[in-house]
C-alpha cells in the first residue's frame, strides 16, 4: 500500500511541474540552462578590486591630481578616458573620493584640452574620449560636458570628415569607432543624429569583416615603421578589435541594431581561435600572416590588455547563455587581474576603461534560455 502511495504521490507531482510548464511563458527548463544560469563566481574578482581601490588611489593622487605635475603630464594620465574610469570606480565602490579624482581629469582633459579656445573639439582621433564628459553630463546637467562631446562629434580628426578609401581600412579602426560613441551620446543628450552615423558603424561592421576574412583592408602599409616585420602583410591587434566591439555593444545598447549580436559572436570566436595564448592568459598584442589562410605565427601574450576584450565575451554570454563564452571570458579576466601592470595611469586606465561590465554582465542571468 505505501509503494502505492508513494508512485500517486510522484505521479502527482510530476503532472503539476508539467501543468506548471504549460502555464509559463517560459522555455522547460534544461541541463544547459540550469549551467548558464548557475551561480559560478567570478575568478579574481576580489583582486579585481583591491586593484581597483590600490592602483586607482595611486593613480589619482601621483598622476590625475598632482599639484605639481605638468600639464602634459596631467593630460597624458587621461589618456583612455580617466574620468570615466574614475566615475565608475566611485560607483561600483560607492567611494565618492574617486568622483573628485573624476573632476580633475574633467578638468584637464575638458577644459585645458578639448575645449582649449584653438582646439574647440578638434582633437587628434585617438584623443577622443566622450563618455566620461556623457556620464557627468547624466550626473550633473553640466553643459560644459555636452559641448565638449559635441564638438568632438563636429570637429574631432575622422568624426568631422572621413577619407571613403581610408576609412574602411583597419588602420583607422580605433578613430573610426571612438567618433561613433560621440554620435550615439550626442544623440542621447539631444542633438540631432548626425548624417554620419550609420556610415562609422558600418565602417566598424567592415572592419569586422577585413579582420577575420583577411581582406585586403586590413593590411598594414609598407614600409611600416612601427612594426617592420609585417610591412605590407595583414595586420592585427586583438585590443583593437575590442575596442570596435566596445562601440558596436553602445550602439546596440542606445537603437538595438540587430546586426550587433552575431558580429560581435564571430569576432569573439576569431579572437579566441586564433589570438589567445594559453601558456600566457592573454591575447598577442599584435601578428601579422602573408596571405589569407596562413597560420599567424606564434607571439606573446599581452595581459595589460586583456581587459579591452573580456567584456566583449561576458556581453555574448548574456546574450547567448552559452557557458563557453563565460568560461573563456573568466580565463581572459583572470588573466589580465592577475598579470597586467597596473603602475601607468595609461595602463590602469586601460584596464578599468569598461571592465565594470564584464562584472555586471557576467554576473547577470542570461537573456537567452536553451
Amino acid at each position: 500500500m505505501r509503494t502505492i502511495l508513494q508512485s500517486d504521490l510522484v505521479r502527482k507531482t510530476m503532472l503539476a511541474a508539467l501543468l506548471a510548464m504549460a502555464c509559463s511563458k517560459q522555455a522547460p527548463t534544461t541541463a544547459t540552462s540550469v549551467s548558464s544560469s548557475a551561480a559560478v563566481a567570478i575568478p579574481e574578482k576580489d583582486a579585481y578590486e583591491r586593484n581597483m581601490r590600490q592602483f586607482g588611489t595611486q593613480v589619482c593622487q601621483k598622476d590625475v591630481m598632482n599639484s605639481a605635475g605638468s600639464y602634459d603630464e596631467k593630460l597624458a594620465a587621461t589618456y583612455y578616458d580617466a574620468e570615466r574610469v574614475m566615475l565608475q570606480i566611485a560607483d561600483y565602490l560607492g567611494d565618492n573620493a574617486f568622483k573628485t579624482c573624476a573632476s580633475a581629469a574633467r578638468n584637464t582633459y575638458r577644459d585645458s584640452y578639448v575645449m582649449r579656445p584653438d582646439v574647440m573639439g578638434g582633437v587628434p582621433g585617438y584623443w577622443v574620449f566622450p563618455t566620461g564628459l556623457f556620464l557627468d553630463y547624466k550626473a550633473t546637467g553640466d553643459p560644459k560636458s555636452k559641448e565638449a562631446v559635441v564638438a568632438m562629434s563636429r570637429r574631432g580628426a575622422f568624426c568631422a570628415v572621413s577619407d571613403p578609401n581610408s576609412s574602411p581600412r583597419t588602420a583607422l579602426s580605433r578613430e573610426i569607432a571612438y567618433c561613433g560613441l560621440t554620435y550615439i551620446q550626442s544623440e542621447q543628450m539631444g542633438e540631432p543624429r548626425s548624417p554620419r552615423r550609420d556610415e562609422l558603424f558600418n565602417y566598424m561592421f567592415g572592419h569586422l569583416r577585413a579582420w577575420i576574412d583577411v581582406s585586403a583592408k586590413s593590411r598594414a602599409p609598407n614600409p611600416f615603421a612601427e612594426v617592420p616585420r609585417c610591412a605590407g602583410k595583414y595586420y592585427v591587434q586583438p585590443f583593437m578589435v575590442g575596442l570596435t566591439l566596445h562601440s558596436l555593444i553602445q550602439l546596440h545598447s542606445y537603437t538595438g541594431d540587430a546586426r550587433v549580436p552575431a558580429a560581435v559572436k564571430e569576432a569573439v570566436d576569431w579572437l579566441w581561435e586564433k589570438h589567445w595564448v594559453a601558456g600566457d592568459q592573454a591575447f598577442v598584442y599584435e601578428n601579422c600572416i602573408d596571405a589569407p589562410g596562413g597560420a599567424y605565427p606564434k607571439q606573446p601574450g599581452a595581459p595589460d590588455l586583456n581587459l579591452l576584450i573580456a567584456p566583449a565575451f561576458a556581453w555574448v554570454y548574456k546574450q547567448t547563455g552559452e557557458d563557453k563564452y563565460r568560461e573563456r571570458g573568466d580565463a581572459i579576466f583572470a588573466g589580465g587581474v592577475t598579470r597586467a601592470w597596473l603602475g601607468g595611469a595609461k595602463q590602469f586606465n586601460q584596464n578599468y576603461m569598461w571592465s565594470p561590465d564584464y562584472i555586471r554582465w557576467r554576473g547577470s542571468a542570461p537573456s537567452a534560455r536553451h
